[in-house]
């Protein structure tokens, strides 16, 4: 479906191994509600069987500074190291929902930690989202994207190309106009490539 590694499901086995590593945080119940708050760089966040999960997601952009997930190759210093949540075992059958901080809208990056400050300004804005599993230029008046390599992406450029105005600057060799400047999240739904993804599972959170 040339999803580009983008979904994956997880086994009753990975589950409980999960669980293990992870702690009581990742257990596995039936019923109920689960808010999940994004609190470190790139933060797991599990959802489990039978249980409306709710992912809080607060920041978005690389890690531009050297750390124990930095990487090189021949021609130097790799920028894969994501300042966001990996969210699985995400279910909109059973309710599941993803809140985007307002702030997010912000085209300021990288952001580490949710501003009220940034927020208050998009305190009217609606979700407005586009799935768009190939899209290289990402054109359009929608504030969020999903796309085929599982990234939930802001657009913070309006109808513009790109998801970043241009003018913002290059640091560390690194440009902010790229799409992973703008990326929130690696998404994996349950269920079959073929269905995408849904607006209504997406809304904005303060």
């Amino acid at each position: 479906m040339n999803s580009f590694g983008a979904t994956f499901f997880f086994t009753d086995d990975d589950q409980e191994a999960l669980q293990a590593i992870l702690g009581a945080s990742a257990a596995l119940s039936s019923g109920g509600s689960r808010d999940h708050i994004q609190r470190t760089k790139e933060d797991l966040m599990l959802g489990a069987d039978g249980v409306v999960d709710t992912f809080r997601l607060t920041s978005k952009g690389m890690i531009l500074k050297e750390d124990s997930g930095t990487q090189y190759d021949d021609l130097g210093r790799i920028f894969n190291n994501y300042n966001v949540t990996y969210v699985a075992n995400f279910n909109p059958n059973e309710g599941d929902k993803i809140l985007l901080h307002r702030s997010l809208l912000d085209p300021k990056t990288p952001q580490f930690t949710p501003s009220k400050k940034l927020a208050k300004k998009f305190q009217k804005t609606k979700p407005s989202f586009m799935y768009e599993p190939n899209a290289d230029t990402y054109k359009s008046n929608a504030n969020v994207y999903y796309n085929g390599a599982g990234k939930l992406l802001m657009n913070t450029n309006g109808k513009e190309d790109g998801l970043t105005p241009k003018k913002l600057p290059f640091k560390n060799g690194f440009s902010y106009t790229g799409i992973n400047g703008q990326i929130v999240a690696f998404v994996d739904p349950v269920g079959p490539e073929a269905i995408p993804f849904q607006s209504s599972w997406l809304d904005f959170f303060m």
